[in-house]
């Protein structure tokens, strides 16, 4: 990027934003603080102003703003592509705003650029696997009411459903953030009633509502550090199994969702793979859809598993295989 095109990026980034620190503009455009300084005062002399607040960062003073912005086709390409992955991991709430956004990107777009765009709609698809969870009676669209309660440091009410428990209880609550994990929207929330950092699903969420009261405790660490508590938890067992060499290539990246992490050599027609699986179980009925391709070597858990599966699977559809009991 030279620096004509750094120099509008940075004015773009101020624009979209209340106020920026120099480091923030260092880490975003890869540079040293010391350029970003230079990069600043380029902008003072060329009549941009800016404002600065020490311990706080710079921003664009009241009711400068730069001329209506044009898309490339690479931009409204990428802008496409982000509609389709919303259209398949944004709740109905998100969907909505995100395609009204869209809707004005493509209206001020030149007219051989919404040709482009037109051309790639339809060739441009992200697919779900397994399926995302559907729940009768939760309308699941409550992703922008809370950012607007994250973002204002909102109490919220919900009626949430306790999954151990299979019951919904109500929760006043503090959103501090919300991610994307495992076909679902989970939220990090300070719970009022058990006092302590909760992890809800979104999904599970039956009905939300804003109480007016502002947060009586204050997020003291990023969401990422908050994300990780939830997550170094997270129980996972040593696996290893046999493949058929020749048969490695069905896998495909299914291996992956059962926790493979790496594989070896085991002789000329049999590769090692190794899994951290959350489940023994999922994996068993994973590894046995695949017959005499797999062999088990351990942990003897998992070898357990899967002679149940196929000894369950033997008295429904060829019981006449089974022993005949004495009497």
């Amino acid at each position: 990027m030279n620096r004509i095109d750094r120099l509008y990026a940075i004015l773009l980034h101020l624009q979209s934003r209340p106020k920026v620190t120099a480091m923030e503009l260092a880490e975003q455009f890869g540079l040293s603080q010391r350029t970003i300084y230079r990069d600043l005062r380029a902008l003072e002399e060329a009549g941009v102003p800016l404002g600065a607040e020490a311990g706080v960062g710079y921003f664009l003073m009241e009711g400068y703003h730069l001329p209506p912005i044009h898309f490339n086709q690479e931009e409204a390409g990428a802008l496409l592509t982000g509609g389709k992955i919303m259209d398949r991991m944004g709740d109905a709430s998100l969907k909505s705003a995100f395609r009204s956004a869209l809707s004005k990107v493509r209206a001020v777009l030149k007219q051989h650029d919404q040709k482009f765009v037109e051309a790639l709609e339809n060739h441009i698809e992200i697919l779900h696997y397994p399926p995302a969870e559907k729940k009768e009676g939760f309308s699941n669209d409550f992703l922008t009411d809370l950012q607007k309660a994250i973002s204002e440091q909102q109490v919220l009410v919900l009626e949430y459903f306790t999954h151990s428990r299979q019951s919904l209880n109500t929760r006043h609550i503090e959103p501090y953030g919300i991610y994307y994990l495992r076909n679902s929207w989970h939220l990090i929330a300070y719970c009022q009633m058990r006092q302590d950092i909760r992890n809800f699903r979104c999904d599970r969420i039956k009905s939300l509502g804003f109480t007016q009261k502002p947060f009586t405790q204050i997020p003291d660490k990023p969401l990422k550090d908050y994300i990780q508590c939830f997550h170094d938890n997270f129980q996972a067992f040593p696996a290893q199994v046999k493949f058929r060499k020749d048969m490695l290539r069905f896998l495909g990246n299914d291996k992956y969702r059962f926790g493979f992490i790496q594989s070896e050599p085991w002789d000329e027609a049999w590769e090692l793979l190794h899994f951290m699986t959350p489940s023994l179980n999922y994996l068993g009925y994973w590894l046995i859809s695949y017959g005499d391709w797999v062999d088990i070597v351990g942990p003897p858990e998992l070898l357990e598993i899967a002679q149940n599966i196929v000894g369950g699977l033997v008295r429904q559809y060829r019981p006449d295989l089974l022993p005949v009991e004495k009497v």
